[in-house]
Formats: C-alpha cells, structure tokens, sequence
C-alpha cells in the first residue's frame, strides 16, 4: 500500500471508531449505533469491548461537553470485569441467586470482599433498570432460572407461535431474560444515552434457533431499529459473522474484522485480509473502510463466577451423564466404520452377502487381533449348489439351415418403425449387398 493511501485508510478507521465509542444523541445527533465485532480466539476482541466500555461516551445537547455514557455489560461466567475501575462498577445479581453466587479468580482463590465492586440485587427489568449507575459501568447476571414472562409470551405469539411453544417449558434459557430487558429499556427509557457490550453474541442470536428462539430473533431484528432513535447502542462480540442470525446482521452498521476471521462476500474489505492481522489492529467498515489500533491493557486477573444451586448442579450432572452417553455411542459408531471399511478393503463379502450367508447358515470365520489391528475377514467363495440353485442352461442349438439373422433379407421398401436400430442395421447391410452384386 502506498505511503499516502496507508494514511487515508488508518484516517478512515480513526473516524469510524471514534464514531462508536463518541455518540451524538438525538433529536439532533446520530443516535445510537450498532456494531460487530469478530474475530478467533485470541484475536483481541474481550480487550477491545473492555476499551470500549472504558471510554464509551456521548456529546451533551445542552452543554456540549463531552460526558461518561451510562454502560451495561453482560456478566459471563469467565469475566473480565476485575479490568475495569473498581467505584465505578457495580454489579447486578438477581435476588433469588445473591445467595449462591460464588466469585474466584484463575488460580481458585477467592476474592476479599474489598476487592470486589459494589454488588445490587434486584427483582425485575424495571427494577434493574431503576438501580443503574449513570455515567458507570453496570454488569448484569441474567437471573439464572428464567420463567418467560406474560411480556415476552405477547411478543412471540404476535409474530405468529403458537401457544405450546410457549408453554412446553416453563423454565427457559436464561439469556432470553436479554429480550425482555431490550423491550423494556425501547419503552420506558428517556433520551439518555447507554451502551450495551454483549460478548458471545451468538448465546443471544444463534443461527438457525428453533421455537420460540426462532420469534425472538426476528423481534430483536426489528426492535433494534428503534434503538438508535433511543440513544441505545449496541455491541456484539464473536468469533464470525457465520455465528450470528442473518437477520440480525442486516442491522448492524459498524463491522469490526479482528485477526482470525474472514468478511462476507458483501464486504468492502478482501475476504481473507483480516486472516494475518497482528494482534491488536482490525479493519473496520461503515460506509468507508480502514485499518485502525488499540493497545492492550494491563494484566489483571479475570474473574471466574458461579452459581452453586442444588438445581443448578443436578442439571450439570445430568447434562455431563447425558453428554458422556452420547460421546460412548459416537466411538462405538466410529468404531463400526472404521471395521467396516477396512474389512471391505481386505476382500470381505458385502452387507448383501453377508445376509445370504445368514439365511443359508454358512459362516464366515472371523480372527482379530486387537488392540494392534483391526479385524479381517476371509472370504468364502459361494456355489450354485451352496445355495441350492441349479446351474444355468446352455441355450439350445439352432436347427441346420437356419439362416443368421444378420444374414435374413429384408425388404427395402417395408416401412421401418421408428427408433428401431436393429432394423435400421440389416436395411443397411441388405442394401450393400444389392449394390456389391451389381
């Protein structure tokens, strides 16, 4: 790249970045903005979210300063939280798991209570919503036992469920509570702006969902276009566009390419250009596209969160007992294959005739030698009298003096039939004749 077109591309990534961490509100600003960020493991994209939250602000109307915006960030169990400044955090748990909720750091230590942000408990959306910190950071656990409420029950069934979708489970995922919470916050809020960091996008939006997923999904696609007319902004995290409902993703405006991951074939940016990315820059696209920085942040230590209910653990057992199930008939199914193509590549007899021999009782002597080798199996050769079949019949002789039919005359002038090749060829042979005798 040449030296001038390297300025105008980091130009244009400084701009489009300042353009989602500086907001301008409404009426008379932008709004909010929504953004994705991609990228492989690694990448950088946990580093730049925190970044984000760290300087996310918007421009004043009336003073026309330049002032901390409201952030809420979605709590994970592996969290990065501990990076951010300490009185200006709080975290919000839900009052039915205050007392199961269990804080550590990676080397299993557990944290002192001075070392840990203020921690708020509450009851509802409204409720949460009453108790944030303007201007802070506010991480947010999404209560951990979710019954669909009334609320989100209407939106779903607008858009066409049907009630057993909705009613099948009376306990649901979890992070749905995310979709009641965005409806209540486009109701209910003021002017203010907020931005919300959602890492693992693909928890909220998968592709592909089915029931009542499948529903919320296409609410949030129109929901999210009311949020920037709201102030609200909007980032999602994950490791590719491929991971996150299409029907979202035509709603994004920003798109964030870290190192790892490819564009779509929409895209103003070669496909495969973020591949070899260094660590710590990405190429960012709205209406323009460019390169751009971020530095990386000092070492702390990540906070691993967990909620030991009775419920909580019995369903983790189950869910390991129910994996480990699966994983056992996988290898066993693997296993068969594996027999299977290596016995056909030595000369084994197939399925079909395995099954003959089945029915006739022939049986074919098997000899293994595990764990070494797979086993073999030799091959039985089958007679007409194995399977009591007579041979087949010679055909019968033709009487003397019959002519070939090759040979049979054929008239010429008899009227062929249509697509009869054997006619055609002794027309042709008997009109060759004719000739060579003339």
């Amino acid at each position: 790249m040449a030296r001038g077109g390297q300025k105008r591309c980091f130009f244009e990534g400084q701009r489009l970045t300042t353009e989602i961490s500086l907001h301008n509100p409404e009426p008379k600003g932008d709004g909010g903005t929504t953004t994705t960020i991609y990228g492989s493991k690694g990448s950088g994209k946990t580093t730049f979210l925190v970044t984000l939250a760290l300087n996310c602000g918007y421009i004043d109307p009336n003073t026309h300063q330049i002032t901390k915006e409201t952030v809420i960030w979605r709590g994970r169990e592996i969290d990065y939280w501990m990076y951010f400044p300490k009185k200006a955090t709080t975290l919000f748990i839900h009052k039915d798991d205050i007392d199961n909720v269990e804080f550590r750091f990676e080397d299993l230590t557990v944290p002192e209570d001075k070392d840990l942000p203020q921690i708020v408990t509450y009851s509802s959306c409204k409720d949460l919503y009453n108790k944030f910190k303007r201007g802070q950071i506010n991480v947010v656990y999404e209560p951990m036992t979710y019954t669909m409420t009334d609320a989100v029950k209407s939106m779903v069934q607008r858009r066409g469920a049907a009630k057993r979708e909705l009613f099948e489970n009376v306990d649901v995922s979890p992070v749905i509570f995310w979709f009641e919470m965005f409806d209540w916050i486009v109701r209910n809020k003021g002017l203010d702006p907020i931005t919300i960091i959602f890492d693992e996008a693909d928890e909220l939006f998968p592709v592909s969902p089915g029931g009542a997923r499948w529903h919320l999904n296409l609410w949030a696609k129109e929901r999210i276009k009311d949020f920037r007319k709201k102030n609200i902004s909007l980032a999602l995290a994950s490791h590719g566009y491929q991971d996150i409902d299409g029907r979202i993703l035509v709603k994004i405006q920003y798109k964030l390419y870290m190192k790892g991951c490819t564009t779509p074939t929409v895209s103003l940016i070669d496909r495969h250009a973020p591949i070899m990315l260094d660590k710590g820059v990405y190429y960012i696209e709205k209406d323009a596209w460019g390169l751009a920085k971020f530095s990386r942040l000092s070492e702390r230590p990540k906070i691993t969160t967990t909620f030991g209910s009775r419920i909580g653990e019995d369903t983790f057992v189950e869910s390991v007992e129910s994996r480990a199930g699966h994983v056992r008939e996988e290898v066993r199914a693997e296993i068969e294959r594996v027999r299977a193509e290596m016995a056909l590549k030595n000369g084994a007899p197939s399925p079909a005739q395995k099954g003959i021999d089945r029915v006739k009782g022939i049986r074919q002597p098997i000899t293994s030698t595990l764990p070494n080798n797979l086993p073999t199996t030799e091959v039985v050769e089958l007679t007409h009298a194995d399977l009591d079949m007579p041979p087949p019949k010679p055909p019968a002789p033709a009487p003397m003096g019959t002519p070939a039919p090759a040979s049979a005359p054929v008239d010429a002038d008899a009227p062929m039939r249509t697509g009869d090749v054997e006619t055609e060829r002794r027309r042709m042979e008997y009109l060759k004749r004719t000739a060579n005798q003339t």
